[in-house]
């Protein structure tokens, strides 16, 4: 008998994971250490549980952001059903809707990991949506930006083919770098949880990019708890890539639905000529390659450049249905839209909105 529970238990928690880590219907942003990753600002977070005669089979990990009277509930990506339990994907969006409104939010937000092409290979996430589905009820797109959604997946293809054609997806450019990587003697390696310091050096890597790049890090004193958990568990890996014993790049993956998914990567500005990036992702692919994975998640996102990069190895990009959106208290998430864009020239319209807020109570 199905069972729909919101639960925070640690057994039932350690359940969920490992169903994620296990099944290809596994999401990594669904792992209870990423979501909770969230609290560190203030965030509270929980879990919908779909269970069948007590086992786990799905559900969805939420976060539940709050400052001063606002609030917002916001899905990463989910739920996550097992094939057979693929029918209760709208009684699960509905409970989150549900539970949002209980909760008091202004503002509910989900992004499903379905993919509207019925030709798809559908191991990896939910099966095409209806038309009827309850998803559809919301609006296109994302008004609140400090949750974000995961868009769907770039593979690189592995299944069916030895190594050798695999690489024959590459770019000219790519092989040449990849190639270029070896005779430079390069060498890679994953990192064990309790090697702090590479760790730690590792991640200025991934700093050292994302200042290149325009993006934001945070910090690895933010993260390395979260890090070391996600290793001890199995959950993720971090690799380095040395040249003569030093260190010239860094390399981190998602472990999770039976493959790698890319999350970060960045090379020591000195090396930039060795051809690291290219041998860091050939040396993943290989390993994933042997472990019998279906494809390597190349990650979706970046700069054109990033893309570009991302593309020479063959990806294909998967795009996941938009994310879609309900505003449950328009008075109240019309002040939060004015308290984003400068109170001080919309003092009329918060007197107004602030007025309806009073005549609603």
């Amino acid at each position: 008998m199905r069972e729909f529970v919101f639960s925070n238990t640690p057994e039932e928690i350690a359940e969920w994971d490992q169903l994620l880590y296990t099944h290809s219907r596994g999401l990594y942003n669904q792992y209870s250490d990423w979501v909770k990753a969230y609290e560190s600002y203030g965030f509270t977070t929980g879990f919908l549980l779909v269970k069948d005669k007590g086992q786990v089979v799905g559900g969805a990990g939420y976060v539940l952001a709050k400052f001063l009277f606002f609030k917002f509930m916001v899905v990463p990506c989910g739920p996550v059903l097992l094939p057979e339990y693929s029918d209760a994907v709208d009684q699960c969006i509905r409970l989150l809707h549900q539970e949002a409104q209980k909760k008091g939010c202004c503002y509910f937000q989900l992004s499903v990991p379905s993919v509207p092409n019925s030709g798809s290979d559908f191991r990896f996430y939910l099966d095409k949506l209806p038309e009827t589905s309850f998803y559809f009820q919301g609006q296109q797109g994302t008004r609140f930006k400090f949750v974000i959604p995961l868009y769907g997946m770039r593979p690189i293809a592995l299944e069916g083919k030895s190594f050798e054609e695999v690489q024959k997806g590459y770019s000219k450019n790519h092989w040449r770098n990849v190639n270029k990587g070896i005779k430079n003697g390069l060498k890679f390696r994953w990192l064990q949880f309790d090697e702090h310091d590479k760790l730690q050096e590792a991640y200025r890597c991934f700093e050292q990019n994302a200042k290149e790049k325009g993006y934001p890090i945070r910090s690895y004193d933010s993260v390395k708890s979260t890090f070391a958990n996600y290793l001890e568990k199995g959950f993720a890996k971090v690799g380095i890539c040395t040249h003569n014993n030093e260190i010239v790049g860094a390399l981190y993956v998602m472990v999770c639905g039976q493959r790698y998914i890319y999350i970060n990567g960045g090379v020591v500005l000195a090396h930039q000529d060795k051809g690291v990036s290219h041998f860091m992702h050939d040396w993943v692919m290989r390993e994933a390659h042997q472990l019998g994975h279906a494809h390597y998640d190349i990650s979706v996102g970046g700069s054109a450049g990033v893309l570009r990069f991302k593309e020479g190895f063959g990806s294909t990009l998967i795009d996941f249905e938009s994310p879609r959106y309900w505003i449950l208290n328009r008075p109240v998430f019309g002040l939060y839209q004015l308290f984003e864009t400068g109170l001080k020239r919309q003092k009329s319209k918060v007197a107004k909105i602030l007025f309806l807020l009073k005549k609603k109570k």
